[in-house]
């Protein structure tokens, strides 16, 4: 009887234990489940906070490129629309067989001005 007695006191034990285990079984699944779906919430954050991020540097790329637009177009409002024409009268010598003659030329000419540089522009009429 002694045997019996030790042989029902082991499998009881050993219940124990399998339960215990499956209790442990379902508390690391559980837990694990948890630590899924913080990975998931971080990398849904991780998106947002990327695309947060791309999208701030698309309204700054933005923001400079606009102040680059307004930059040029006050550049251009500084200069003169109103452009007036400049006399010149240019002495030009045509030689033709054996002849000299001597033409005035009355030219108009236009100031234009960029990034300080003098360009004259001059159109010939006769």
């Amino acid at each position: 009887m002694d045997l019996l007695h030790t042989l029902l006191e082991t499998c009881t034990t050993v219940t124990r234990r399998v339960k215990h285990l499956e209790e442990d079984k379902i508390a690391q699944t559980l837990e694990i489940t948890k630590l899924k779906q913080r990975v998931e919430v971080e990398k849904t954050t991780e998106i947002e906070v990327n695309t947060d991020v791309q999208r701030r540097q698309a309204e700054s790329q933005a923001q400079i490129y606009q102040i680059d637009l307004e930059h040029a177009d006050m550049v251009l409002s500084m200069q003169d629309d109103e452009v007036e024409p400049v006399e010149l009268q240019e002495v030009v010598e045509v030689v033709t067989t054996a002849k000299l003659m001597t033409e005035v030329v009355t030219a108009a000419s236009a100031t234009i001005t960029v990034a300080d540089t003098l360009i004259t522009a001059a159109a010939l009429t006769a």
